[in-house]
């Protein structure tokens, strides 16, 4: 399953697909919405058609950064653990599905209760992400926090690794929504060559349909590497 293994892999690297990915150790970034050079410099890059995927690593979480042109763009993780598949949606809020599987299938067993989003204060979203960290396990920055551009998420590794502490797949798109679903347009994907219901417009725009097809086995995981 895990095609290829990436080490040491420089800020400007660029990956097309890999079976397990090797984000660089270093500062957790601010989320706050802006990615800055700075803080972001020794991030894992991925590419393509100028929009852009960031991945870094602390001790306790993998952080996630979105840059793209296009006007808005929602992100969204698939998670699988198990008989179950989590959907971390950010996009105007932040919130999470989870589909079980079902046969041939994965249908879906919950949505979001309440939307998290974190106002205006920028002095309250660090306290605010911070508890929404505690009860999800992930947390990170909506449309209306920074700058328009811009998405930081932060997922905790016990989120993407089993008990036993073996890596869990996973996978990452960046989705541009249109009111018309048809024009709607997936600007990049993580692996490249995702092709299953994770790429659908139910999925990323929040609409979960009732069942839904993952092909889990396609999904990249993270390479924990000596150090952990």
């Amino acid at each position: 399953m895990l095609a290829m293994i990436i080490g040491a892999i420089c800020a400007a690297s660029t990956l097309q697909n890999a079976g397990a990915l090797a984000p660089p150790i270093g500062p957790a970034p601010t989320l706050d919405g802006a990615i800055g050079d700075d803080e972001w410099a020794g991030a894992l890059r991925i590419e393509r058609d100028g929009h852009t995927l960031f991945l870094m690593r602390d001790g306790g979480r993998v952080s996630v950064g979105v840059r793209s042109p296009a006007e808005f763009v929602i992100t969204t993780i698939c998670i699988r653990d198990g008989d179950r598949v989590r959907i971390v949606h950010a996009s105007a809020a932040l919130g999470e599905a989870v589909y079980r599987r079902d046969g041939d299938s994965w249908a879906q067993e919950s949505t979001p209760d309440a939307w998290a989003r974190f106002g205006h204060d920028r002095a309250a979203w660090p306290g605010l992400q911070q508890s929404f960290f505690a009860d999800h396990g992930w947390t990170g920055s909506h449309a209306n926090m920074g700058a328009a551009t811009d998405t930081e998420l932060a997922v905790a590794l016990e989120a993407l690794v089993d008990d036993a502490g073996e890596p869990l797949p996973f996978a990452i798109v960046l989705y541009e929504p249109a009111r018309n679903a048809a024009d709607s347009r997936v600007l990049l994907t993580l692996p490249a060559d995702l092709s299953d219901d994770a790429i659908s417009h139910g999925i990323n725009a929040g609409f979960w349909p009732e069942t839904a097809s993952f092909a889990t086995e396609s999904w990249t995981m993270i390479d924990l590497g000596e150090g952990d």
